[in-house]
């Protein structure tokens, strides 16, 4: 299996032609894990990531103490 960022520019290059069972996530684009309502967040003097994603129609939400949308990318592909 094969784990890929749906919002990747050259994700439709890398993978149009291969047989192998994808699994996506990203936040632009639609894919199997997809990240939306995407907010930075302080906590006292922290600054964070919180996020909701959607997996096979639940969703869950997540908050990070790591701030920056690629630390939602991070957190999704793992």
């Amino acid at each position: 299996m094969i784990i890929a960022n749906r919002d990747d520019k050259i994700f439709d290059q890398m993978f149009a032609e291969n047989p192998r069972r994808i699994q996506t996530f990203g936040i632009k684009k639609k894919a199997d894990y997809q990240a939306f309502d995407v907010k930075l967040i302080k906590s006292n003097d922290t600054y964070g990531t919180a996020f909701k994603y959607r997996f096979q129609q639940e969703e869950y939400e997540i908050n990070l103490l790591l701030p920056g949308a690629f630390q939602v990318y991070n957190a999704l592909a793992a």
